[in-house]
């Protein structure tokens, strides 16, 4: 996990070597993304910076920015998944960091050189010859990377408050996306690389910017494909198969040269996680300590969540360390505001505040999760599926077990689910495209007293239709659009930078590239066989994770929240980040006597 910085001045007028120019006042506001190293390179009108905090052992000792043979610049966050394939095909050591792979890769393929790096990763490229800076990340975008430009000027970094610290750039919220967030009951699905912050982008997953004096443009690397389709002859070779990449995706992430820790719920996507990789770790494929954490908390010792940790300490052999979650105060709330740049409080904060602050006393560098399973797992666009090929015996049969699954939930929310789907999926394209800026426009607002008319009419905006591409089923169309939705992006993002505080990179298996493509690719009734959800993991996992896990039911034990103080906590956080990133004048019109709500 490293912060990298860049300032292009792109009129050629110089960069201020002055340790107090805009330039290290970037390079300030990233230093708690690596404390290993600080580098800096000023070469003429263009200055990169990074601060390296290293993970893998090939990377220890590295010392960013990379200087090409040409005089290319490189400055990277991330790891390369592929390397020894990139190592082949350029004669690279086998001890080479990722960062110096891809400086190869660029010297030997150009721009398109993106193109062959599989992992999780944001960089940027200076080409003196070409005279161009290129920006990337990874398909999935579990690396942030941002930027703004005046067409003078052109930064980047991998946070916005170092953006924010050059004086030419003018801190105001993007009130559009504001309104949406805290106006519509979920964000629309487009993600136009918008953020928060007025004029500041970012630079979309499976995408790279290049920028060069006379013009900027975006253009798509790479994108899961949604018509790709893979069929097995039995359902035990969806099993075996899947077993297989998420057991690699795994053994990908534990490449780390210090302590693995992985966050443990007691639920069946952390069981999953912590049991391949202690399976991994027996095998020999690492050799890193692995440091399983919860902070379920210890007050009913019978509870579900307690038995199941106490069932995987017992299997594994693994103590697994119990912290305590923070008090959820206003300081930890102002912490996560700064270090998510999100106008609204993650509520899982102060415990995993807890988790990583302990995580990072013992040196690990790399925290596993079973995060966002459910999104990917827990599609019903199958059934229309199943629909049109006519299986309706068969909707019938899954309609009916879902409830012995979710114990909490009333039976008739799944069948509003599927009719959902299917008015959806069965509504030609065309006639969708023309409807969906029109529904936009016409729903209403959530009930805000405290919001101004003028943040209702933004909410109700027109907004352009949204091209989709081909997609084999209902199914792969669940799976592509979640990877894609401008909400997930945002937490994605967010949850990286609040681990990034600690200095801790948060790895998601689930997430993993191969193992998105897989489950997109095959029949949503493999993955919730018999109705049953997640049928395909529970399977997978049959000999690593306990079976008493492996058929665990879901209950929802918070009940419905209060309206009232759900308001109260989204106006508090929005008042809260106006102040710590518009000095408490939030741009108008947004909010009507915020004060004296």
């Amino acid at each position: 996990m490293s912060g990298i910085v860049g300032l292009w001045h792109l009129d050629d007028s110089p960069c201020d070597h002055n340790p107090s120019s805009p330039f290290f006042e970037m390079m300030a506001a990233l230093r708690h993304r690596g404390s290993d190293a600080r580098g800096t390179r000023i070469a003429g009108s263009m200055a990169f910076g990074c601060h390296q905090r290293w993970s893998t052992p090939e990377e220890i000792g590295e010392r960013q920015p990379l200087v090409g043979a040409m005089g290319v610049l490189l400055v990277m966050d991330g790891r390369i998944d592929n390397r020894q394939e990139i190592i082949a095909a350029l004669g690279q050591t086998n001890d080479a960091s990722d960062a110096a792979c891809a400086l190869a890769a660029y010297e030997s393929w150009g721009d398109r050189f993106v193109e062959r790096i599989q992992g999780s990763f944001a960089l940027a490229v200076f080409d003196p010859v070409k005279r161009r800076l290129i920006l990337a990340r990874d398909a999935v975008g579990l690396r942030p990377l941002y930027y703004w430009t005046n067409g003078r000027l052109a930064l980047f970094a991998s946070e916005i408050k170092a953006i924010l610290a050059h004086p030419e750039v003018t801190a105001a919220p993007n009130e559009d996306l504001v309104a949406d967030c805290l106006l519509l009951d979920q964000l629309p699905y487009h993600d136009d690389g918008a953020s928060f912050f007025a004029g500041i982008w970012r630079v979309l997953p499976g995408h790279i910017v290049c920028m060069t004096p006379s013009r900027t443009y975006t253009r798509r690397y790479w994108d899961f494909d949604p018509t790709a389709r893979t069929r097995h002859r039995t359902y035990d070779d969806y099993v075996a198969q899947f077993r297989e990449l998420l057991m690699a995706a795994v053994k990908r992430l534990t490449r780390s040269a210090y302590p693995i820790a992985v966050a443990v719920s007691g639920g069946l996507d952390s069981a999953c996680v912590l049991s391949v990789a202690a399976h991994l770790q027996r095998s020999g494929a690492f050799a890193a300590p692995l440091l399983p954490i919860s902070y379920t908390p210890l007050d009913d010792p019978t509870s579900e969540e307690n038995r199941f940790i106490a069932l995987m300490e017992r299997r594994l052999e693994l103590p697994i360390k119990r912290v305590i979650p923070g008090s959820g105060g206003i300081d930890e709330r102002l912490d996560n505001l700064w270090h998510a740049e999100l106008p609204w409080f993650d509520p899982h904060w102060c415990h995993e505040r807890s988790l990583f602050s302990y995580a990072s006393e013992r040196r690990v560098r790399v925290a596993l999760s079973g995060l966002w399973s459910d999104q990917v797992f827990l599609a019903l666009g199958y059934l229309v599926d199943l629909f049109t090929h006519f299986s309706w015996k068969e909707i019938v049969g899954h309609l009916r077990e879902y409830p012995n699954w979710f114990l909490d939930v009333d039976p008739a929310y799944f069948r509003s689910r599927f009719y959902r789907e299917l008015l959806l999926n069965l509504t030609p394209g065309p006639v969708r495209a023309r409807i969906q800026p029109l529904r936009t426009m016409a729903r209403a607002p959530r009930p805000r007293g405290w919001a101004s008319r003028e943040l209702k009419r933004r909410a109700r905006r027109w907004r352009p239709a949204v091209r989709h591409p081909a997609y084999g089923s209902a199914h792969a169309r669940n799976i592509y659009q979640f990877v894609h939705r401008l909400s997930h992006q945002l937490q994605i993002e967010a949850d990286e930078k609040i681990a990034a505080r600690f200095g801790i990179e948060r790895a998601l298996p689930f997430l993993d590239r191969d193992v998105v493509s897989y489950l997109m690719s095959i029949p949503g009734e493999i993955q919730t066989r018999d109705g049953v959800p997640r049928a395909l993991l529970r399977d997978a996992m049959r000999g690593l994770v306990p079976d008493p896990i492996l058929a665990r039911r879901w209950r929802d034990d918070l009940g419905p929240g209060d309206p009232m103080m759900q308001d109260a906590a989204e106006r508090g956080a929005l008042e809260s980040w106006s102040r710590l990133f518009f000095s408490d004048k939030l741009a108008r019109p947004l909010l009507e006597r915020v004060a004296s709500s």
